[in-house]
C-alpha cells in the first residue's frame, strides 16, 4: 500500500492517527492549521522522519498540502516559531540548521518514467524568509 498519498493535506487528527502505531514512520511533533502542537515522539528518542539524519534532528510536520498552492496559516507559522525557538535554546540550534525536509532527503524515486524528487516539503508557499528572520530577531533580542 502506498501510505504517501496519507500525506496530502488532512487534519491534524488524521495526522496523529496516521503516525500513532507506526514504527517505519514517526515524528516528534505535528502542528495543526490552528497552531496545535502534539508531540508524538520525545525529543530525546528517534523519530523515523528524515532518512539519514533520524539520529541527529528532531521532526517537526506541517498540516499543509506541500504542493506549492496550499497556503500555511499564520497561527501555525507563529507556533513553529515558538517551538523551534525553545528547541533552539534548550539544544544550542543556529538556525542555519534548521532544514527543509527535502535539504534533508535529496533521494529520487522513479514514477511512470518520470524522476521525481522524492521530498519537496515543506513547498513553495512555506515563508523561509520570513520564518529565519523571526528566529534571527529573537535571538538578536536575547
Amino acid at each position: 500500500e502506498n501510505h504517501w498519498t496519507h500525506f496530502k493535506g488532512g487534519t491534524l487528527k488524521g495526522m496523529v492517527k496516521f503516525f500513532k502505531g507506526r514504527s517505519n514512520v514517526s515524528i516528534h511533533y505535528i502542528i495543526g492549521r490552528q497552531g496545535k502542537v502534539v508531540n508524538m515522539v520525545p525529543v530525546n528518542r528517534i523519530a523515523y522522519h528524515a532518512s539519514g539524519w533520524n539520529r541527529h534532528s528532531i521532526g517537526i510536520e506541517l498540516i499543509n498540502d506541500g504542493d506549492g498552492k496550499d497556503v500555511f496559516p499564520p497561527a501555525q507559522i507563529r507556533q513553529l516559531i515558538k517551538l523551534v525557538r525553545s528547541l533552539q535554546k534548550k539544544y544550542h540550534i543556529q538556525t542555519k540548521n534548521v532544514l527543509a525536509h527535502a535539504e534533508v532527503d535529496k533521494r529520487w524515486v522513479i514514477c511512470g518514467g518520470q524522476r521525481y524528487r522524492r521530498r519537496t516539503d515543506p513547498g513553495s508557499q512555506f515563508p523561509w524568509r520570513a520564518f529565519r528572520k523571526r528566529l534571527n530577531d529573537q535571538i538578536a533580542r536575547k
